[in-house]
Formats: structure tokens, C-alpha cells, sequence
């Protein structure tokens, strides 16, 4: 009998662009954790694939981030449906929101009457994205942020010199302070087009 080692934690990846390759499905899902296999589906002359694939990953908590973050990430102008496979999947509402997250404002004196620190809480529910591939739409980066809650604006920063389509910067912001820090925790070292973004 053949062995196959199903106690490996697997995300089911659909809705693909037939044209996509196993080697941007890995710089998309690498950024979580040891990726150990893609199984890619092929059909035709030349082969394109059917739409779908299953990454596998050395550890669970791999596979948990990816799909918690991954939700409606567009691919080639597609939008992925990113899941737990069929047998794996669990009975369960949670959608894997981390608790301590809601916990990172200070509880400090109440001081909220101070302009200052009136800013500095808008402050800390922005995050600057830097490193963002020209490609890149407004649009895409919404709705890959936008998994960490709900998202009040993203300010695109112009090129200086205006010879480039933007700077290479985006400006996220949120409605609360935990969903800022739970997105930058969690999109440290992601990576977009190929290029890891700069949080």
C-alpha cells in the first residue's frame, strides 16, 4: 500500500486563475511557516491547472495563520477561497481571533482630554505598509488588511519624483487599536509579488 502521511496540516486553495504556478502559490503561502508540499492538480496539452490546490505544512499553527489571513486574497485579479480540506475540517464558530490582541491599549491615567494623546491613539490604529510592488492596487491591499477588522481608510503615499505609479508606501487605518496590532503581528515578513512588505 502506498503510504501517504495525512497527519500533515493541508490548506485547501481555490478559485485559481488557471494560469498561476506552484511557485507563487509558495511566496504567497511561505510567510507562515514551513511549507513541506503543493499539490497542484493539472489538466490539458499544456497543462493548466484546474483551478484549486492543497499546501502543506510542517505545523498546524502554520496552516491556521494562513487561512485566517488569506481570506478573500486576490490572485491574479481572482479572489482565493482559502480553507480547511474536506477531512480536516472541524465543527467550529471561532474564526481563530487572537483574545490578547483586544488587551494592547495602555490602561493608563485618563488623559483622553489631551490632544496629544488624542493623536497618538489614531496613531496607533494606522500601520504604514512600505515595499508594496508598483502592480499593486489600492484595493488588494484593503482586502488583504481588511481580515484583521474593520479598516476606515487606506491613504495611498505618492512618488516624489511622480515617475512611479505610487511610493511603494500604503497607510492602513483601523477602527480599533486591536485589529491594527493584531495585523501588524501577524503580516511581519508576508510577502507580496515576491517582495517582503515592511511593517
Amino acid at each position: 500500500a502506498r503510504h501517504s502521511d495525512t497527519s500533515r496540516p493541508r490548506v485547501y486553495v481555490g478559485n485559481l486563475d488557471t494560469m498561476v504556478t506552484e511557485q507563487e502559490i509558495m511566496q504567497i503561502f511561505s510567510p507562515f511557516g514551513m511549507v513541506t508540499g503543493i499539490d497542484m492538480p493539472k489538466e490539458g496539452n499544456p497543462p493548466v491547472t484546474k483551478g484549486f490546490a492543497f499546501v502543506e505544512y510542517a505545523q498546524q499553527g502554520s496552516a491556521d495563520k494562513a487561512i485566517q489571513v488569506l481570506q478573500d486574497f486576490f490572485l491574479n485579479g481572482r479572489r482565493m477561497r482559502v480553507g480547511q480540506p474536506t477531512a480536516q475540517k472541524r465543527q467550529t464558530a471561532s474564526p481563530g481571533v487572537i483574545p490578547q490582541m483586544a488587551q494592547t491599549m495602555p490602561s493608563g491615567g485618563g488623559v483622553s482630554s489631551d490632544p496629544a494623546a488624542v493623536m497618538s491613539a489614531a496613531e496607533r490604529r494606522r500601520i504604514a505598509v512600505s515595499n508594496i510592488p508598483q502592480d499593486t492596487q489600492q484595493a488588494s491591499i484593503q482586502t488583504i488588511f481588511q481580515t484583521f477588522g474593520m479598516i476606515t481608510r487606506v491613504d495611498v503615499i505618492p512618488d516624489a519624483s511622480a515617475t512611479l505609479v505610487h511610493s511603494g508606501t500604503f497607510v492602513v487605518e483601523f477602527a480599533s487599536e486591536a485589529s491594527a496590532a493584531q495585523a501588524f503581528q501577524a503580516m511581519q515578513g508576508f510577502k507580496l509579488g515576491g517582495i517582503s512588505l515592511s511593517l
